[in-house]
């Protein structure tokens, strides 16, 4: 996906032209109270839809189809027709726009000789140390790059793997350590990163979250999770010293400098973004979605600024570089803005088409208990994301429907973070999970085995231990 951002020539000015007054107009309903942005926002999104139908592929057509059936059934079968189709459709808009802008922070970053720098050192560590660099790296950079952080990583491993071996047994063990840490670095960073999609949708559709105490959960999730894949790879290398020779085995002299001043630079700009965020949050009285969706694109303007500044004719480089982003870069990311506002869409339609409490009497919640229903929200996104449906839909149906059921058991917080630990789960257990396909199309390693045989077991052990981790905080 970066790459390809940066090599593709061609140019889509009406796509470009419906992103940006989304976006934009988006952006004015959550900062300035004028009844006819939100409106403006909706027909943008509608025409977007329209003028980007050459870049949908099965998935976006499945959920643009799904949509409209969904719009049609809600317009003949629910009494408030009008109310729940615009409450969806602003849901969904809302999405879309959270999806372009917060893309932008990857425009800054694939240019950037920084990250190529660190991500490079990341994927060139001695075996003891490899697992958690990779983990932790693509952790990190996940939260400015999200899944461009396995675009990115995924083919320097693979590089480093080819160039160092050319023992098949070596190099299948290699990348099976180094692509799982990659995977399960990645998945959990949307257990505490604002800039993670399954934040703003959790925030969104669980009404009393507390933001300070669900990134303290999260926090404490990554690092258990981290230490238990960390012990699986110990145990993958086991295996592979048995039946591998010493002599077959690559050598690492450890050589290579540690990128100081790369590593500081993208330190700098992830605190830039965190402090521009808690600036807006304390100025505008906002939450910390439309903070980031305000400063995302300010950040990466004064990334691309500082990146060309050394330059005589940065402005002009500056200017040529934004206007490929919009025509050329943003255009190539919308198909993952339709998947996230066609998912959210549906899943508010279709639990509006539910009745709650009929739902809740064919399911008998009332006599669930808070720890069954956190349960639920962690298996049913990844469950039934093995048989294709989008976690995104199946999180906003159930969080829908719950948030609409009075005298239910359940602390808010912690079945927003279940959420999100259903989320990281389908992105490691499922061979349908965005980064199973994305990994898959780098490494030709079919999304079965990264999903299952690769990470199956792992997955298992993390949902146990969010289990026991949310079982604590809801004992506290």
């Amino acid at each position: 996906m970066l790459n390809h951002t940066l090599t593709k020539p061609e140019t889509h000015p009406a796509i470009a032209a419906s992103m940006i007054v989304l976006s934009t107009s988006m952006l004015g309903s959550l900062y300035f109270d004028h009844p006819w942005l939100m409106p403006l926002a909706c027909a943008a999104f509608l025409c977007f839809i329209l003028v980007s139908t050459r870049f949908h592929g099965r998935r976006e057509r499945f959920l643009i189809a799904v949509s409209i059936a969904l719009t049609v059934t809600v317009w003949f079968r629910s009494p408030d027709a009008q109310h729940l189709l615009q409450s969806a459709l602003e849901r969904g808009v809302f999405l879309a726009a959270f999806m372009i802008l917060l893309a932008l922070l990857r425009e800054g970053a694939v240019t950037s000789p920084a990250v190529l720098e660190v991500g490079t050192y990341l994927t060139r560590q001695p075996p003891s140390r490899r697992y958690l660099s990779i983990h932790l790296g693509g952790h990190l950079l996940a939260i400015i790059l999200n899944f461009g952080a396995l675009n990115l990583l995924g083919p320097l491993i693979m590089r480093g793997i080819d160039s160092s071996t050319t023992d098949e047994r070596v190099a299948e063990i290699r990348k099976e350590r180094q692509i799982s840490a990659l995977l399960r670095g990645f998945a959990w960073m949307v257990a505490w990163s604002p800039t993670a999609i399954t934040q703003a949708l959790v925030f969104a559709i669980v009404p009393g979250v507390e933001p300070v105490r669900m990134l303290t959960i999260g926090l404490v999730l990554v690092l258990l999770t981290s230490l238990a894949g960390w012990g699986f790879d110990w145990l993958t290398g086991l295996k592979a010293r048995r039946v591998i020779p010493a002599s077959a085995r690559p050598q690492f002299d450890g050589s290579d400098p540690f990128p100081r001043m790369s590593f500081l630079n993208f330190l700098a700009i992830c605190f830039f973004l965190a402090g521009a965020t808690v600036a807006v949050i304390l100025l505008f009285e906002v939450t910390t979605v439309p903070a980031l969706m305000l400063v995302a694109p300010i950040v990466t303007g004064f990334w691309i600024i500082r990146q060309n500044l050394q330059q005589r004719d940065w402005p002009r480089r500056v200017v040529s570089r934004v206007k490929t982003i919009a025509t050329g870069s943003m255009p190539l990311g919308s198909p993952e803005a339709v998947t996230l506002a066609c998912a959210g869409y549906c899943g508010i339609c279709a639990a509006g088409l539910v009745d709650a409490t009929w739902f809740a009497e064919q399911f008998s919640l009332a006599q669930w208990n808070d720890l069954a229903i956190y349960a639920a929200a962690m298996l049913l996104p990844a469950i039934l994301s093995n048989v294709g449906l989008p976690p995104l839909m199946v999180i906003t149906f159930i969080g829908t429907l719950l948030s609409g059921l009075p005298g239910l058991d359940y602390d808010p917080t912690l079945l927003a973070m279940a959420f999100c630990v259903g989320w990281a789960l389908n992105l490691t257990g499922s061979p349908f999970g965005v980064s199973a396909v994305i990994m898959a199309r780098i490494t030709n390693v079919p999304t079965r085995d990264l999903a299952w045989r690769w990470n199956g077991l792992y997955s298992l052990a993390t949902f146990a231990i969010s289990s026991v981790v949310l079982i604590a905080f809801a004992r506290i």
